[in-house]
């Protein structure tokens, strides 16, 4: 099909989940994002898409992902921004939006640094407060959503997804869905699942 694909539970990627993109042509962009050893997994996916794949054909990249921003992002002259610095949407892996955003914030303390001709800690702090400001709560409620997940059963996960249904969670929704900002649906999502008859909550 044309449809992108998710594929969840902790025999597919424990604490996140596996993609299948369309790419056209019959080619498919597979890739998963877990806590463990990625290597029996992403084979395992594979052999469930494509039963007859050579996975040692395959083109298969890897990397770490930062899981949240840790110490401080500034020091005498140096700034770390984006992935560097942590800046990641923890429930996806993503980091292009949070680092195209750090770029322009740490433009303007720069800009400011070279004005005064001060390029200090103290001076570049300012990137700091500008960037849990502007997107801190987002990657705190992102880092927290992702550790609770991490300990969901598989029929925890069944359990969610049968209570999103039957509650219409994604019409309940609407207008707190952005594809960048996730904290206010994770936020409404979980009060809505744990508040249900039969939901997380009683799990």
């Amino acid at each position: 099909g044309n449809a992108t694909r998710v594929f969840v539970g902790q025999g597919v990627a424990p604490g996140a989940f596996g993609w299948e993109i369309p790419l056209g042509n019959n080619r498919w962009r597979v890739g998963l994002m877990t806590e463990d050893n990625p290597d029996p997994y992403f084979s395992k996916l594979v052999s469930r898409i494509a039963p007859n794949t050579n996975i040692s054909t395959l083109q298969i990249d890897r990397k770490g992902i930062a899981q949240a921003a840790v110490g401080r992002c500034v020091s005498d002259r140096v700034i770390a921004a984006g992935e560097a610095a942590g800046h990641i949407k923890t429930t996806t892996g993503g980091g292009i939006y949070y680092g195209l955003l750090s770029a322009e914030l740490v433009t303007n303390v720069l800009i400011r640094s070279f004005r005064s001709g001060n390029f200090d800690a103290s001076s570049l702090s300012e990137f700091e407060r500008y960037w849990r400001s502007a997107f801190g709560n987002e990657l705190m409620v992102g880092y927290f959503a992702r550790k609770l997940a991490s300990h969901f059963t598989d029929g925890h996960i069944d359990k969610f997804f049968d209570a999103a249904n039957a509650s219409h969670l994604l019409v309940r929704l609407n207008g707190k869905l952005k594809f960048d900002w996730h904290h206010r649906a994770l936020l409404a999502s979980l009060r809505a699942l744990m508040t249900l008859p039969g939901g997380m909550g009683s799990a």
